[in-house]
């Protein structure tokens, strides 16, 4: 039997506190301010391929039907779900540099760990 090293415990205080409760929805918001100039100045825009940023923008859209609004879930399968792609495509994309979650971070959402953007 190979020794494994254990399991790191992270304390749920490591993780930023997203600042929307679930369950509130923003009726209003039908569409999203798009910053085009900090877009087609950023890292993603200069760095990544078309498929990268394409991939990027539907997660975009996806997070903003999420709960609570602008989150994804911190599940490749379930991401993956959401692309219409499989998990072994989805992780493949992961690996690239900047991958399609450039700039997304782990957050709290209650007791649940998702993924948030600061913009």
């Amino acid at each position: 039997m190979q020794n494994r090293p254990s399991p790191v415990l992270v304390e749920t205080t490591d993780y930023p506190q997203y600042p929307i409760e679930r369950g509130e929805r923003l009726e209003s918001h039908s569409f999203f301010l798009f910053h085009y100039d900090r877009y087609l100045n950023s890292d993603l825009y200069v760095l990544g391929d078309w498929d990268i940023k394409g991939i990027a923008h539907a997660l975009w859209c996806k997070a903003q039907d999420q709960d609570p609004v602008g989150t994804l879930p911190n599940d490749a399968r379930l991401i993956a779900g959401y692309l219409g792609m499989s998990t072994d495509a989805w992780e493949s994309y992961l690996r690239r540099v900047p991958s399609p979650l450039h700039g997304w971070k782990e957050c709290l959402v209650g007791n649940e760990v998702r993924l948030m953007h600061d913009v």
